[in-house]
């Protein structure tokens, strides 16, 4: 299994990762994973500092002649904006501002807000990409796109306009980026934020992928886990999701069927898990993203030093976290299923990964 550590404030110096249980023979493709970084740092929505972060990323260890060593993997990234923030006295409601500040007794946000930033998904981000790699190897392909802003519905692209997605600064197929802009634009324009939905689809992993025996152990559990883990996501669905409420039984689950010697589904309601377990469908999660709660027209609040009734700090910020959000999460869950994998079939080395993945996926009808 994986284990993933990261360090590092928001503009702190640096950014640090640790990354253990990665097998060796991996080839790391620094190319593909800082091109991760840059649709992550490059969307429609960001505020002024992410065209600033270079998000410029060092390997300063488990990794030999650009191949994996099966040591742990360190990688650093620096910030362009590091400095020395002042103090933080008025909470920002829908932060952890207050929250951290009586957990661990403090006088001053600013440690809270620090850590607490999104920011550290940028590495995240980058473990995830890695997990990209592997993925690629056995052909399982990952795909997160903003799916709507504001109650919208955007089009889920089909697989061969995945790349037009991804380099799409609103991360929706260019039909849709337009609906987009304008609701970006008009809270811009408002000094406020809006949120919307981000689907991730996972295309290839076979039937057979975690376990119904156990809570913990449950696949669409552990995707939840790893989707709610990101700031910004308040819920999460798979498949048909809340659209269960008002469907009946009879309509709601995927008939099989057996064509040319292959079982098949006529639907993919279900979003490809099945009493926990993957049912050789598309995986299809999809997560909330609320509105970022750094807004020009503050809430009402309270100064922490004084005790008296203030507007909320107001600090430079998204206006919208749903394009970004499309990259972190489809990251973040390629890192889940890596670890579902490597905790299903094991394996020290990529050869072995590939070839019991390919075992695996070989048992499938």
């Amino acid at each position: 299994m994986l284990r993933l550590l990261t360090a590092g404030e928001s503009h702190g110096k640096q950014l640090t990762m640790i990354l253990e249980g990665l097998p060796r023979g991996l080839k790391i493709d620094k190319d593909f994973l800082e091109q991760q970084l840059f649709y992550r740092r490059n969307v429609a929505g960001r505020s002024e500092r992410q065209k600033k972060e270079v998000d410029s990323v060092q390997i300063l260890s488990g990794v030999l002649d650009g191949v994996t060593t099966a040591a742990p993997l360190t990688l650093v990234i620096e910030n362009v904006m590091a400095e020395q923030k002042p103090p933080l006295y008025n909470l920002r409601p829908g932060h952890a501002d207050y929250a951290g500040v009586v957990k661990y007794g403090l006088s001053d946000a600013r440690i809270v807000s620090e850590r607490a930033s999104a920011r550290e998904t940028v590495l995240r981000t980058a473990a995830g990409a890695i997990a990209q790699m592997i993925l690629k190897e056995v052909f399982v392909d990952v795909l997160g796109y903003n799916c709507g802003i504001e109650g919208e519905t955007y089009k889920a692209p089909q697989k061969e306009k995945w790349d037009l997605v991804k380099k799409n600064p609103y991360r929706c197929l260019p039909e849709d980026a337009e609906m987009a802009q304008a609701r970006i634009n008009l809270a811009a324009a408002k000094g406020d934020s809006v949120g919307g939905k981000v689907e991730v689809i996972i295309k290839g992993l076979p039937a057979g992928f975690g376990d119904y025996n156990h809570y913990d152990k449950k696949l669409d559990a552990k995707l939840a886990y790893a989707a709610m883990s990101v700031q910004t996501v308040k819920a999460v669905e798979i498949g048909l999701g809340r659209g269960y409420e008002i469907i009946a039984g009879s309509k709601a689950h995927d008939a099989i069927q057996m064509v040319m010697g292959k079982i098949i589904r006529t639907s993919n309601n279900a979003g490809g898990i099945e009493g926990g377990v993957s049912n050789g469908e598309d995986i299809v999660v999809r997560c909330t993203v609320k509105p970022i709660p750094t807004i020009a027209s503050a809430l009402d609040s309270v100064n922490i030093a004084t005790l008296t009734n203030e507007k909320g700090a107001y600090e430079r910020s998204d206006v919208c976290a749903v394009p970004a959000a499309s990259v972190i999460l489809e990251n973040i869950l390629a890192f889940a299923v890596v670890n579902e994998i490597l905790e299903n079939i094991g394996g020290d080395t990529m050869d072995e990964i590939v070839t019991r993945f390919m075992i695996k996926r070989g048992k499938n009808v």
